[in-house]
């Protein structure tokens, strides 16, 4: 969370950056080596219930560049939802495979998050925060990670998909946004482009064919990418 709009060297809000736009690029890349192991896999997002308090995204400002107000607490709000759509609508492309993905929410908790908000910098709202926080059943991050060691290891959750874990490893709505399919692929082919995804992937793919070519032998189609370009680009 950060109190000023900022933005990365490609000109993305960061706090959407960090929390969607990086992590699409990042599992778009691997996923076709993911397909190809053989043994599950969990991908697994850390999230939070506030994509359920008044939030939404704008896709006219998707980028909060035109707001009256920048609001720190309101962006990063936004930037998680935008991760539970992408999560939301991954685990329904890859039903069926070997792939599953959860998210995990661990619930207030005492870490150093939102210390450049506004209301962290001012040293009387601080400490009125600290009661505040504890009375709101604010935990040490010790017992918070409980639930997201749940979705990443506990076989109780081998068979999750699509699930979105509370802070007592149970099943909790994802909401009425993130369960809109419409705007899940809206915010998809949007994160295509905003993330470069192609040319990152094509960047790869002529770094294994170089290394390939150097031995010279044929590049090898990679197994499984065929599902995958189908599942990326739908």
């Amino acid at each position: 969370m950060d109190s000023k709009r900022k933005v990365t060297k490609n000109g993305i809000e960061t706090m959407l950056a960090t929390n969607h736009m990086g992590t699409f690029l990042l599992n778009g890349l691997i996923l076709d080596k993911l397909f190809k192991q053989d043994h599950p896999v969990r991908l697994v997002f850390l999230n939070s219930n506030v994509i359920n308090r008044k939030c939404e995204l704008n896709f006219d400002d998707l980028n909060a560049e035109n707001r009256p107000k920048f609001d720190g607490y309101d962006i990063y709000k936004q930037s998680k939802l935008a991760q539970a759509m992408f999560a939301k609508e991954l685990s329904e492309r890859v039903k069926g495979s070997n792939i599953t993905v959860l998210l995990a929410d661990p619930g207030r908790t005492n870490t150093n998050l939102s210390q450049q908000l506004d209301a962290q910098t001012f040293f009387l709202s601080r400490w009125i925060l600290k009661p505040i926080g504890f009375l709101m059943g604010q935990r040490r991050p010790e017992k918070a990670v409980k639930p997201v060691l749940y979705a990443v290891a506990d076989p109780d959750a081998e068979k999750l998909n699509g699930v979105f874990i509370d802070r007592e490893r149970n099943p909790q709505p994802l909401g009425e946004i993130v369960e809109d399919k419409k705007l899940r692929e809206k915010l998809w082919s949007t994160s295509l482009v905003w993330t470069k995804f192609n040319e990152y992937a094509n960047g790869i793919q002529k770094m294994i064919d170089g290394s390939n070519s150097e031995d010279n032998e044929v590049p090898e189609t990679p197994k499984g990418s065929g599902f995958w370009g189908k599942l990326w680009f739908w």
